[in-house]
Formats: C-alpha cells, structure tokens, sequence
C-alpha cells in the first residue's frame, strides 16, 4: 500500500509542476549589436566633407532668409576636357559663349562636366543629413521619400546661380586640358512655406526642439522606450495627411509643431523621423531606413525606423501601426505581415528606386543598411499577473490536480477496508 500512495503522490506532483516548468522557458540568446552606423558612413570623402558642412549650418532669425550659403572646405574635383567636349559645348551653348575666348569656353565646359558629379555628391550629402539627423531643417523642404530619393524638393537646384555658376567662378587650370576646383560653394534653399506665417527658420528649428524635449515617455529599458513612442505617435495627437493638408507633413516641424484641424497630420517620412527623434532623445540607438513598400494592393515609396533592443536589430512601422494595431512594432526579417509576406519581403530598404522613377537618376542616390534585421520578431516579456491570473491560467490543471488528489484518497481508503 505504500508504494501505492507513493505513486499517486508522484503523479499528482507532475501534475501540478509540468506547467508551471512549460511556462518560464529559458530565455533565447541575443545578439551583439550596440549601436548603428550612420548614412555619413557611406559616403565618400568629398561627400563627408559637404555633409559636415551642412551640419554647421544654423537657422537664421532673419523671416526673409529663405537660402543658406554652404562654404566646403578641402573639396577637391579636377576633370580632363577634350577638344570633342568643348566643340560639343559650343554648339549648344552658343548664346553663352560669345564673345568669349577659347580658354574661358574650355573652363565652362570643365565646369558642366564637374557638375555631372558635384550635384549627386551634393545631393547624396543631403539625403545622409536628412536620414541621420532629424533636427537638418536645410532638408526640411525636401519632405518627401521621393524627393529624397531623386532630387528633387526646394533644398537643391542644379541650375541655380548658386551652384553652376559658382562652380565656374572657383574653377582653375591645371595643365592643358585639365581643371580643378579646391573648396566648394552653393546654396541650399529654404522652402517658402516655412516663411510664409512671417516667422523665422530658428523660430522653427527652437519650437520643434522644445516640442520633442517635452514628450514624456515612460520606461527604463529601450525596449519599453520603444513601445512607449510608438504608442505615442500612433495616438490621437497623430494622423496620416491623406489630403495633404499640412505642408509640413514629412517633417518633424509638421509632426511636433504644425498641427491641422487639432490634430499633427503627417506622413511616413515625419512618422520615422519623429520616431528617431525621440528615440535620439532618450539614447536608444535608432535608424531611419526609406525603401520601397509592397503590400497586395500597392507599391509605393516609404519610410520607417530600425532600434535596437537587447542587442538585436528590430524594425518598427509606427506609420501602418498607426491603422494596424502594433502589427509591425519591434518585428523581425521573417515576421508575417498583413500581406501575408514577410517584413522583408513587404519592406525593401532602397531597393528598385531607379525602376520605380522610369529612369537612372536615383540610383545614384542609394545607400544601404549595414545592421541585419533579427529573423525574428521581439518577444514582448508578458506582464506581472496576479494570484487570480495564476489560478485561471492553470485552472484546467488544478481541477485534474483535485481530481487526482480525491482518486488517490479513495483508493488508499479502499486499500484501507480490504476492498
């Protein structure tokens, strides 16, 4: 008999146990990545030096200041003309050049064929500052994925005074056939609309910086930072500018200051940038990744953010969490999205730009993304339960546990009279 309460005893123990041990699996491995690389990183010297540049620029006070003179220093290009070159710059050129001298139409045509890789280089610069820093106001105007992607927007203009014709007057030459410049100057515009209430840029710049200090998120780890953000940008506060009504829209003016009907209307540009913003602000490595976006209605230009949260890269969309309840909230390579697809097969970082514009412009302007997503979804840890939450949890396993408990007694009673 006692080798039979033994058993019943060690059934009734197995039991109680074997979910509460199922329930606290030991915890997976995680990655090593601390931080991201920036955009700055790509690019090439020449490239770094315009960026550097336009990161020490500051907004004006001056309500009319709508360009920004931008001073390279050490930006060094030389170009080798050819007689063919220069015949061919005659020929379309013909108003221009007359009257002048064969060394002067030499130093023009040098200086159109430099600016076949001033203006991407300068465009590239811009786009890394866009990307990296969400506080680049010089960008501001070019609000848009596509003008970001292709050149276009109001923060650069290839034919203006302000980059050919300066690129003509600093041009020097070296040796027969061969110019150079060393330095670099143009200007970078300031879109209209940011004048157009009669404040100024640094007004602008200063709002929007107080704005994003004044956000308070709750948490003491990245990953609840993370939640707490998003949460936040895909609260009521927030809405996506279907009609286009705010022109700051894509940036984090539009998405911390402009506000439209009570409400920040924005796009996916000013989702991700406002997302960096705050996770820059409370120090949890962020990147903004813009691409291509396919779902099974649409395929169409986008942005959104990678953090990093215990030592892995994880993607978060605050701009389709907006409609979507979280779905892509600290998401991995493989995880399944409202397509049916995977995220990396529903998000390509700057993947097919060039056949998306029908042309080659924007292939030049592509970066990539160094920092590998984690295959694999964030498991979000499950939150704090209560004595109650335990006993419905295990509450199948309980009334088996009673049940066991009452056979055992019943039997040992059995045993007990004989029978």
């Amino acid at each position: 008999m006692n080798n039979s309460r033994t058993i019943v005893t060690a059934m009734v123990a197995v039991l109680l146990f074997v979910p509460v041990m199922v329930s606290n699996p030991i915890d997976a491995e995680t990655g090593d990545t601390e931080s991201f690389t920036t955009y700055s990183e790509q690019l090439t010297s020449n490239q770094l030096l315009i960026y550097q540049a336009l990161e020490g620029l500051k907004p004006s006070d001056d309500v009319s200041a709508s360009s920004y003179k931008v001073s390279v220093d050490g930006y060094r290009l030389s170009v080798y003309v050819s007689g063919e070159e220069v015949d061919r710059y005659r020929s379309t050129h013909a108003d221009k050049i007359a009257g002048m001298d064969d060394d002067q139409v030499y130093a023009l045509t040098a200086a159109e064929k430099m600016l076949e890789t001033v203006y991407p280089d300068t465009v590239k610069a811009v786009q890394a500052t866009k990307m990296d820093d969400a506080m680049a106001f010089w960008a501001w105007s070019a609000d848009q994925v596509s003008y970001l992607l292709n050149g276009q927007g109001h923060c650069f203009r290839e034919s203006d005074v302000g980059f050919e014709e300066q690129i003509e007057g600093q041009i020097v030459r070296i040796a027969d056939g061969y110019y150079g410049i060393d330095g670099l100057e143009f200007n970078i515009y300031i879109s209209e609309k940011y004048l157009a209430d009669g404040g100024s840029m640094k007004s602008k710049v200063d709002k929007t910086r107080e704005a994003i200090e004044s956000v308070k998120i709750d948490g003491d780890s990245p990953r609840d930072i993370v939640k707490g953000i998003n949460s936040y940008l895909t609260g009521s506060e927030f809405g996506y500018d279907t009609d286009d009504k705010n022109p700051f829209h894509g940036t984090v003016y539009g998405a911390f200051v402009s506000e439209v009907e009570g409400k920040h209307l924005i796009v996916c540009m000013a989702y991700a940038s406002a997302f960096k913003a705050l996770c820059d602000r409370y120090e949890v490595p962020c990147k903004v990744v813009v691409g291509l976006a396919e779902t099974q209605e649409t395929s169409d230009l986008h942005a959104w953010d990678h953090v990093i949260i215990e030592g892995n890269v994880y993607a978060v969309d605050s701009t389709w969490n907006a409609s979507h309840e979280d779905t892509y909230l600290a998401v991995g390579e493989h995880t399944v999205g409202l397509s049916g697809n995977t995220f990396s097969q529903e998000h390509q970082p700057f993947s097919t730009y060039a056949s998306y514009f029908k042309d080659d412009t924007a292939s030049i302007y592509n970066f990539v993304v160094v920092e590998h997503l984690s295959p694999e979804a964030y498991e979000w840890p499950q939150p704090d339960k209560s004595i109650f939450d335990y006993l419905m949890a295990y509450s199948q396993w309980i009334i088996v546990g009673i049940i066991c408990i009452l056979l055992a007694y019943t039997l040992i009673n059995m045993g007990r009279k004989g029978e």
